[in-house]
């Protein structure tokens, strides 16, 4: 819906050299995003109904329950859609995996890579941000590198309406984020229960040692499903930390105008969206092998909501870029310091 929009904006900030300039457009990236997904939903916002309010919070206990949840095999689809090219002189295996969704009414896919050699012990899985597209699989690639090198296999998450599961005649996200609350937080608790899926997979596999990499969205998903399951590392970028840093950001002011009922007011979509974010929730996990990547100029998770979340749970390897919450992948820094904690953490 809004990623092309991203990109040609990242790239007329990358030849912005000055460092005011650099945080004026850098911050300009981001408050475009938000304003073009007020303009695809505003229209179909309604009042939030007695019903879908108790329909909330009547299953609160169970939005980071997922380790009692059956197990749904995933199983091999023709048809690769990315390919890496060998590394270290190894041939990379690319594979297409896929089970059936039952909220979102498609397939659940996921494109799976290991070197040739792989020994089956070691695997990452991967969660892309919103409005994941072919055009940035050129920079996210550079994370898989690094990780095949090092012996892990890596299980990349589609993201619902993006790529093999975007809906024909619509822009990469166009769908995902509505302008109903209950639909919202029925579509995240969604998305970590689908990277349940894949979780699954990995441990039917043998496989010992599951790390994570998560950005944006798909960060906020993931830290949702490590407060119950087990994880060996993980590195979070831009995280989403806090939903209602979003909900309640003034570009979203008449939205929320248009949600309120006599059975809902800004605390009600305050307490629901607070559900499925990560702010709410421990991490299970030792805060030594977590890497958090954030950028000062994010309009989304702002920097200082980034770096209490990790000082509240002793997490000390916080890393800060002079981008956007949509520019950061320019930063070839970003690469370098995520290499650096795979090596750490060995």
């Amino acid at each position: 819906m809004i990623y092309k929009t991203f990109f040609h904006f990242m790239l007329l900030s990358a030849f912005i050299v000055m460092p005011s300039g650099c945080a004026y457009f850098s911050k300009k990236i981001d408050i475009s995003s938000l304003n073009s997904i007020n303009n695809s939903i505003s229209k179909e916002v309604k009042p939030c109904s007695q019903a879908e309010v108790s329909a909330i919070f009547s299953r609160k206990d169970d939005y980071t329950k997922f380790s009692k949840i059956e197990e749904k095999p995933l199983t091999p689809e023709p048809g690769v859609r990315w390919e890496l090219k060998p590394i270290d002189g190894k041939s990379i295996v690319a594979s297409r995996l896929s089970a059936q969704s039952e909220y979102f009414n498609d397939k659940i896919f996921y494109y799976f890579f290991t070197t040739k050699d792989w020994d089956g012990k070691k695997a990452i899985l991967w969660v892309p941000g919103f409005g994941v597209s072919d055009f940035a699989f050129r920079f996210i690639r550079k994370f898989f590198y690094e990780e095949l090198k090092r012996g892990y296999a890596v299980l990349v998450y589609v993201l619902p309406y993006h790529l093999d599961r975007r809906k024909e005649g619509k822009k990469e996200g166009e769908g995902l984020i509505t302008g109903n609350v209950l639909t919202n937080i029925n579509t995240l608790h969604a998305l970590s229960s689908e990277l349940n899926v894949g979780y699954q997979f990995l441990r039917s596999k043998g496989v010992v040692t599951i790390g994570a990499w998560a950005g944006s969205i798909g960060a906020s998903a993931l830290t949702i499903l490590a407060a119950d399951r087990e994880f060996d590392h993980i590195a979070l970028m831009i995280p989403i930390l806090d939903w209602n840093t979003i909900i309640f950001h003034p570009v979203f002011h008449n939205i929320r105008n248009d949600l309120r009922s006599p059975f809902c007011n800004d605390d009600t979509i305050r307490n629901a969206y607070s559900l499925v974010s990560p702010t709410s929730y421990p991490l299970n996990i030792n805060p030594d092998r977590v890497l958090i990547q954030y950028a000062f100029f994010d309009q989304l998770t702002p920097a200082e909501k980034v770096r209490t979340y990790a000082e509240r749970r002793n997490i000390k390897r916080v890393i800060g870029y002079r981008k956007s919450h949509a520019s950061i992948l320019l930063d070839s820094s970003v690469y370098e310091d995520y290499a650096k904690f795979l090596q750490d953490i060995k």
